[in-house]
């Protein structure tokens, strides 16, 4: 919590796209289901609430401007979990932000979207899992942490201000 997680793979994914080594990013988050009710608008909009936290990261590195035009050049594009099924991408960085909320056939369905010279960051944690969440795929990716097949970093320095936790401390 507060260690980075998303603003790393953003900055991984951007710095892989600038430099050319890849030619699209795809933004995805599990979308929980609350009692907000159905948001109006279409795809895009409905998911703008969903990956604010992305596009914040994405302004603070590279400004507005630059990453609006991104998106409306379609070289970043937002796609939900559930929009996923048919896609294959290629020459992409694909970010599953939050990832702890999907369960074990969305994470496979995820995971097997990857093309040729495409690479998947999966940003989550296991203390973050959403109470509606019943069958968070976290222990079964857990099991990968040794696995030489993939990349696994745990974040533990928090970038947070540290008043918060005092203030919290101090109500408890």
């Amino acid at each position: 919590q507060g260690s980075g997680k998303t603003q790393t793979a953003v900055l991984a994914a951007l710095d892989l796209l600038h430099k050319k080594y890849k030619k699209k990013i795809v933004i995805s988050r599990p979308v929980v289901r609350n009692n907000i009710g159905f948001l109006p608008g279409e795809m895009q909009a409905k998911m703008e609430n969903q990956i604010a936290p992305i596009k914040h990261c994405m302004y603070e590195a590279y400004g507005v401007e630059s990453i609006d035009k991104y998106f409306a050049n379609k070289v970043i594009e937002i796609l939900p979990v559930d929009f996923m099924k048919g896609i294959t991408y290629v020459n992409s960085v694909v970010i599953i932000d939050e990832f702890q909320d999907l369960d074990y056939e969305e994470f496979i369905l995820t995971l097997t979207r990857l093309g040729k010279d495409s690479k998947v960051i999966y940003t989550g944690s296991a203390e973050q899992i959403d109470k509606s969440v019943r069958n968070s795929c976290i222990n079964h990716v857990l099991k990968l942490k040794d696995n030489p097949l993939v990349n696994f970093h745990t974040l533990k320095e928090n970038h947070r201000n540290n008043v918060i936790f005092e203030i919290i401390k101090a109500m408890e």
